[in-house]
């Protein structure tokens, strides 16, 4: 008689990923950040984009924000696309719009999931007592934190 495998057989899939190490938990909470400080791109209005990353889908009114973006991602081995659109008539504008290709967006999605998650807790639940490494990372992570609010912010003044 053959083993049939029960439901306490079946290997557990983690309920958290695993954490990040330093250098990818950096980028990915930039992402997660920039991600977080722009609005979500137009789409159809019957059908929003699920979940926080937006369905791989990132829209910025500057070049360098796409641009840096872009090199986050490449660093995290996530291919983008980015296509560049002209509007308005009197007063021209530029739309840079990211895309993550679909054999990406699973992971993309767990590495803005994991990086915010991980990234939020570092910056702020700072132990007393800590490692050198998370008193070094921590400014770090508030750096990025800052560079995707201002890189987001818009067209400076």
């Amino acid at each position: 008689m053959a083993s049939e495998p029960t439901v306490l057989d079946r290997p557990r899939l983690p309920s958290t990923p695993p954490p990040l190490d330093w250098l990818t938990l950096a980028d990915a909470f930039e992402v997660a950040c920039l991600v977080r400080c722009t609005p979500p791109p137009a789409t159809d209005v019957r059908r929003p984009a699920p979940g926080t990353y937006r369905g791989g889908v990132a829209e910025f009114n500057r070049e360098d924000a796409a641009q840096r973006m872009r090199q986050l991602l490449t660093r995290l081995d996530v291919s983008v696309e980015h296509e560049v659109t002209t509007g308005g008539l009197r007063r021209r504008y530029e739309l840079h719009r990211l895309q993550v290709s679909r054999e990406h967006r699973s992971a993309y999605a767990t590495l803005l999931e994991a990086g915010w998650r991980q990234g939020r807790r570092e910056l702020l639940g700072g132990l007393p007592g800590a490692s050198t490494a998370r008193r070094v990372w921590r400014p770090r992570l508030a750096a990025a934190a800052w560079r995707s609010a201002l890189l987001a912010g818009g067209r400076p003044r």
